[in-house]
């Protein structure tokens, strides 16, 4: 027998994005050890690139540069921005 399965997504807004910004940075930013943050510039998921129905450069902008300003850095703790082609 064949199962269904129905799944529901939403964009996240530019707020959203500010909001867990801050939720994301604030748990590294206790972090007791060092980490890597790693970022596609273009998009978190093949669902926001460009060209696809959940596209939204302003959203995505706002998500990476307040990830970027809000983590504090070090030499042990880092952000890093990646460009897939």
């Amino acid at each position: 027998s064949a199962v269904f399965v129905q799944v529901s997504l939403m964009r996240t807004t530019v707020d959203e994005n500010k909001k867990f910004a801050e939720f994301i940075a604030h748990k590294l930013n206790y972090a007791s050890t060092g980490f890597r943050v790693c970022l596609l510039q273009k998009g978190v998921s093949a669902l926001d690139a460009s060209g696809n129905p959940f596209y939204d450069s302003d959203g995505t902008g706002t998500l990476l540069s307040e990830l970027q300003r809000l983590i504090e850095t070090n030499e042990d703790k880092k952000v890093q921005f990646f460009l897939i082609i």
